[in-house]
């Protein structure tokens, strides 16, 4: 496509914009040829192959510009069918890495800033971080949490397993120290990571969840892209979006061949 012919298009900054955002999902063609006419040339958007396609999304565009949307990119990859979203851990783990290169000091200086102010409550840090330093949101949450230790990954293993059994969801543990069972025997490679609400099973990457979710049932989160769902294997829906598949489990018997087939179909993939 040779953009040099189109002489006409002054379509300005929010125009241009416009236009890759459809060139990335290569329909920006029609309206190149369209716009590269003179006006008096241009019957009308009605003469363009998919223009009411494009005028919706004009339109669209527009009220993600409204809303302060930075880059197009990540929508028209969810149009397409994205991967599955990263898993906190991964996502903390990647702000960690960057924070230095984004702010000039690593998280250990930070934490040390931090401390340093004596301040004792999360949403303090947080403003101080931001107001005195210029730091992003995100990432002074980030520092707040470290630094008063109160994210999952700063807090002992076992008594978060054990909170998330505690009270009327202590039947529950049975299922839990079965999967347990089955997971540990997969491989030594096997990663067992546990978050407030749930457990995080990962080798190179995550394959399974294992979730109270309520009083009466555990959930089991399996990562299987491309598995159809069968028998009690139900597509994951709005249960957690970092995994594909959920099973339900009741009882500690519910794990049986089949769970533990699926299970380590999804370590496996990993």
């Amino acid at each position: 496509m040779n953009l040099n012919r189109c002489c006409y298009l002054d379509v300005g900054w929010v125009g241009g914009q416009f236009l890759r955002f459809l060139l990335l999902r290569k329909e920006a063609e029609n309206v190149l040829l369209f716009l590269s006419r003179k006006p008096e040339e241009r019957s009308g958007w009605s003469t363009i192959d998919g223009v009411k396609t494009v005028k919706r999304k004009w339109l669209a565009f527009l009220l993600l510009i409204g809303h302060g949307t930075r880059s197009l990119d990540p929508i028209v990859t969810q149009s397409e069918g994205s991967q599955m979203a990263k898993s906190p851990e991964e996502q903390a783990a990647a702000m960690i890495q960057n924070l230095e290169e984004k702010t000039g000091k690593s998280l250990p200086e930070w934490i040390k800033i931090a401390a340093s102010t004596k301040l004792e409550k999360h949403g303090q840090i947080v403003k101080y971080l931001k107001t005195e330093h210029g730091m992003t949101h995100g990432y002074a949450n980030l520092v707040a949490h470290k630094t008063l230790e109160s994210d999952a990954g700063s807090s002992n293993e076992s008594d978060l397993i054990a909170a998330q059994y505690a009270g009327p969801k202590e039947p529950l543990r049975a299922i839990y120290d079965v999967l347990m069972t089955a997971t540990v025997q997969l491989g030594k490679d096997v990663e067992i990571s546990p978050k407030k609400a749930y457990v995080s099973l990962r080798r190179k990457k995550q394959f399974a969840i294992i979730q109270p979710s309520t009083r009466t049932r555990v959930d089991l989160g399996l990562n299987l892209k491309g598995v159809e769902p069968e028998g009690r294997l139900e597509l994951s829906g709005s249960f957690n979006s970092m995994v594909s598949h959920r099973v339900r489990l009741s009882e500690a018997k519910d794990v049986d061949s089949a769970v533990k087939k699926w299970l380590k179909a999804a370590y496996d993939a990993s």
